[in-house]
């Protein structure tokens, strides 16, 4: 079985090629704790990599205690890898309201994306319900930006029967998910398990679905790459 921590840390230390690593929160977090604890070298560069958030929740404050980008910088080797030259992108800004920081966000990834001499790995995972990145059940429904941009900001309240406490949200959208170097997908436990079990299933007959389907199970999306390496146990 492929080991996330040990891939991640021969992308890392191959300083040949620069390389934007895009990550998410939740369960990724300890792995990502572990990756950086085991890279600290007060005499290695790592100005050739960056991190950038897959998503994030929303405030007007930028560092509030709820914020992927604080939790991670939170961990003191984060903030010790920092020290050592590698970027960390925050989404967040202040004065910024929700539209303002979606748009700002989507002008630096598609930035990102056109850079043809940067290597770009998004690491994301997969809830129970579907859900993947900030993209939940149901909000494709809400905003066509979802097809159109590569990232989006929405209110969770717009969604009929969610029950998300951050109520905020901007995230990738697949347009940009789809476009990067390798996805690679973070799903343990057995909770995840029917998850993966669909999307196999959804890939092997060919990963075609409609969008109602993908708006359902966001997850389904995963089906139909060609770039996915999936972490799982």
């Amino acid at each position: 079985m492929a080991n996330i921590v040990e891939d991640l840390l021969k992308v890392i230390k191959d300083d040949s090629s620069s390389v934007l690593i895009f990550v998410s929160g939740g369960s990724l977090l300890p792995k990502l704790q572990e990756v950086f604890y085991r890279l600290m070298d007060k005499e290695r560069d790592y100005s050739h990599v960056e991190i950038a958030l897959v998503d994030e929740r929303y405030a007007e404050y930028s560092h509030h205690g709820d914020s992927n980008y604080t939790q991670l910088m939170q961990l003191t080797c984060v903030s010790e890898m920092v020290w050592q030259g590698m970027k960390f992108t925050p989404i967040l800004h202040e004065g910024k309201n929700l539209v303002e920081t979606a748009a700002d966000y989507d002008r630096y990834v598609g930035d990102k994306l056109a850079d043809k001499n940067l290597r770009k790995i998004c690491i994301l995972g997969v809830g129970a319900d579907f859900h993947t990145a900030g993209i939940l059940p149901h909000a494709f429904e809400k905003s066509a930006q979802f097809y159109d941009n590569f990232v989006v900001g929405y209110n969770v309240s717009d969604i009929s029967g969610s029950d998300n406490p951050h109520r905020k949200r901007i995230t990738l959208s697949f347009k940009a998910i789809e476009q990067v170097s390798s996805v690679w997908l973070y799903a343990v436990g057995i909770a995840k398990q029917p998850v993966l079990a669909e999307i196999e299933k959804r890939a092997s007959s060919g990963g075609k679905l409609s969008k109602e389907e993908i708006s359902s199970q966001p997850a389904l999306f995963f089906a139909g790459l060609k770039n996915l390496t999936v972490y799982s146990d």
